[in-house]
C-alpha cells in the first residue's frame, strides 16, 4: 500500500487529536506524511521530483493509439486512431468521447476559444471538446494527411506529412485553402506559432545517396513560406516555443541512428544539440521553465535550457506521441491508449 493511499484512510479530525494516545500520534504522523507526500490531487510532489521527472500510468479506457493531446481551461482531450477521443478534467480519470468520424486524428489544438483536431482527410472544430463539427470547406486538389495544426488569432495552419502540403484558414478554422503545393520528396510533421512566426518541421528525402534531411518552414502570415534544410540527417517530428526559443525534436538516421534536438531563437538560425540517447523523439513541450521531450520506447527527456538534457523513467516501453499540460498536471499520450501524467 502506498503512503498516499494509506494516509487517505486516516481521519485527521479534531476529535481524534484530543487525547495524545499512541494511535493519535500515529495519526498525526500520517497526516504530516500526507501534507508532504506525492499524491494524486492537490498535493505537491517531493523536492526530489522536479517538473517532468515523476510519472504515473493512467487508465485511458481505450487500446487505440493516441497521437495528440491538448487542454482548454477545464478539459484535456486526446485524439487517435479511428477517430478515437478521450477526455479528462484532471488528467487522471478519462472517459471516451465521440468525434463523429472513423478516420485517424493525429493532432489537436486548443486555440484559446475552441478545439481544432486534424487527421486523415479530416478537420474538426469544437467550442468545448465535447461536441464536434466536421469542417467541409477545404479547397484542396488531392488527398491530404494532416499531422499538425497551430493558430495565431484568426489564422490557423495545418501541415501534411505525405507531401508537405500546407493549408491555411483565415476565419478561425471554418474554411481552408491550400497555401503550399505538395512535393513527394517533402514531409511536414508538426507546426507551432511563436507569437510572431509560424514554424513547421519535417524532412526532405534525397535519392542519391538515399537520405532524409531535417527541414524547417517559416511564415509570418501562414500564406507565404520559406523552406530551409538543416545540416542534420534525419527528420524533425515536433516543435514548440518556450517563450524564448524554439525547440524541435526528431530522429537521426546517419551516420548512426539517434535522437535529434535543434534549437533556434527565431526559426531562421538553428543549432543541433547532441544528446546521449538513440531513440527518436516524437513530441516536445515547455512548462514552468522546463522543456519535456517524449518519444520511442517510453523515452522522456527534460531540460532547463534545451542544451543539457536528463533522461527520466516513464515506467513504460510504449512509444509516446503527444504532450500538453495544465497548471496542475502534465499529460503524455502514446500507443495502445497509453496515458501518463505528472505528478
Amino acid at each position: 500500500m502506498s503512503i498516499s493511499v494509506l494516509a487517505r484512510q486516516v481521519s485527521c479530525s479534531l476529535r481524534e487529536l484530543r487525547n495524545l494516545t499512541y494511535n493519535s500520534v500515529i495519526t498525526i504522523l500520517l497526516c504530516s506524511i500526507l501534507i508532504v507526500g506525492c499524491g494524486d490531487d492537490g498535493v505537491r510532489p517531493p523536492d526530489d521530483c522536479p517538473t517532468g521527472a515523476c510519472w504515473k500510468l493512467r487508465d485511458s479506457g481505450t487500446d487505440y493509439f493516441l497521437w495528440g493531446v491538448d487542454r482548454s481551461d477545464n478539459l484535456f482531450v486526446a485524439v487517435g486512431f479511428d477517430g478515437a477521443m478521450v477526455s479528462s478534467t484532471d488528467g487522471i480519470d478519462w472517459a471516451p468521447l465521440s468525434s463523429g468520424i472513423k478516420t485517424t486524428l493525429f493532432d489537436i489544438l486548443w486555440s484559446g476559444d475552441q478545439f481544432v483536431a486534424v487527421g486523415d482527410h479530416a478537420i474538426l472544430r469544437s467550442p468545448d471538446g465535447l461536441s464536434w463539427t466536421i469542417v467541409t470547406e477545404i479547397d484542396a486538389p488531392g488527398p491530404f494527411l494532416l499531422e499538425g495544426v497551430a493558430s495565431s488569432g484568426s489564422t490557423y495552419v495545418a501541415v501534411d506529412s505525405p507531401s508537405g502540403q500546407i493549408f491555411t484558414s483565415y476565419d478561425y478554422g471554418v474554411s481552408w485553402e491550400q497555401s503550399v503545393d505538395g512535393d513527394n520528396n517533402r514531409a511536414l510533421w508538426e507546426i507551432t506559432c511563436s507569437g510572431s512566426v509560424f514554424v513547421a518541421v519535417g524532412a526532405v528525402s534525397y535519392l542519391d545517396p538515399p537520405r532524409d534531411v531535417c527541414l524547417v518552414a517559416v511564415s509570418v502570415d501562414g500564406s507565404e513560406w520559406s523552406f530551409d534544410t538543416l545540416d542534420v540527417t534525419g527528420e524533425l517530428f515536433d516543435v514548440t516555443w518556450t517563450g524564448s526559443q524554439l525547440v524541435a525534436v526528431g530522429g537521426l538516421t546517419l551516420p548512426v541512428a539517434g535522437t535529434a534536438i535543434v534549437t533556434s531563437p527565431d526559426g531562421l538560425t538553428w543549432t543541433q544539440r547532441p544528446v546521449g540517447t538513440i531513440d527518436p523523439l516524437f513530441a516536445v513541450w515547455s512548462v514552468d521553465g522546463t522543456i519535456i521531450a517524449v518519444g520511442f520506447d517510453g523515452t522522456i527527456l527534460t531540460s532547463e535550457d534545451g542544451i543539457e538534457w536528463i533522461e527520466r523513467n516513464s515506467g513504460v516501453s510504449n512509444a509516446l506521441y503527444g504532450i500538453t499540460s495544465s497548471d496542475e498536471r502534465i499529460v503524455v499520450v502514446g500507443t495502445n491508449g497509453t496515458i501518463l501524467s505528472s505528478p
